[in-house]
């Protein structure tokens, strides 16, 4: 996986989840084995927060007069947008009040996402838990779809499951199913949202398709178009 940076001043944040800044929200998977970031041009900083186990992490700051801080605070604003709106960071700082024990000690920040329409979030997706896991033996989980601004016309959200790959497909593994009301499961589906029903949660429950083949744990998209 290699991140590209801009001619322009950018700022990169690199955590163990991915690689953020430059208007780019990259996040690793799990058979990702090797990440360069490279800032190109300008004069970039680049803060490294942590990195992946496994995940042989390269940073390079090109041309101009680059800066890479390691675990250190991000002093920075990183711009980096995706399908859940505006991501940023908010920095955690430590003070020790009964000696210079704490004082050197850092605190990873926290991750968050700003949803508004001017970011290109314009859909919601919210998950009845901390995240959607499904499996073969009949146990299915849901997320709510609704809108961030109220439309001036009808609005069509299709949502597909992730296609099986060709190699999966040759070994008769499946992917998953979706369906507007718990029983009836398909491909994919659609969902209407009108000026009167946009912010009106509308649920998609997901299953998984009961093969013959053995896949163990597997990450399947759902994908809201």
């Amino acid at each position: 996986m290699i991140v590209l940076g801009t001619p322009f001043p950018d700022a990169f944040v690199v955590t163990k989840d991915g690689v953020f800044g430059a208007g780019l929200n990259v996040t690793f998977f799990d058979n990702t084995e090797k990440a360069e970031v490279d800032g190109l041009e300008g004069d970039d900083q680049i803060f490294v927060l942590s990195t992946r186990a496994g995940v042989v992490t390269t940073v390079i700051g090109g041309l101009g007069n680059d800066v890479i801080s390691v675990l250190g605070d991000v002093t920075a604003d990183i711009i980096s947008n995706d399908l859940l709106g505006s991501s940023g960071l908010i920095n955690h700082g430590v003070a020790s009040t009964g000696g210079s024990v704490y004082s050197s000690v850092s605190a990873a920040g926290v991750a968050v996402s700003v949803m508004r329409p001017s970011a290109g979030a314009l859909v919601h997706l919210q998950e009845t838990g901390s995240n959607t896991a499904v499996s073969e033996d009949g146990v299915t989980d849901s997320y709510s779809v609704t809108l961030t601004e109220a439309p001036t016309t009808l609005v069509y959200v299709t949502v597909s499951a992730g296609v099986a790959s060709d190699q999966d497909r040759s070994r008769q593994s499946e992917s998953i199913l979706v369906s507007k009301d718990g029983t009836t499961f398909r491909k994919a589906l659609v969902l209407v949202f009108s000026p009167l029903n946009w912010s009106t949660a509308q649920q998609v429950t997901v299953k998984a398709i009961d093969d013959v083949a053995s896949e163990g744990v597997r990450k399947r998209p759902s994908v809201t178009a």
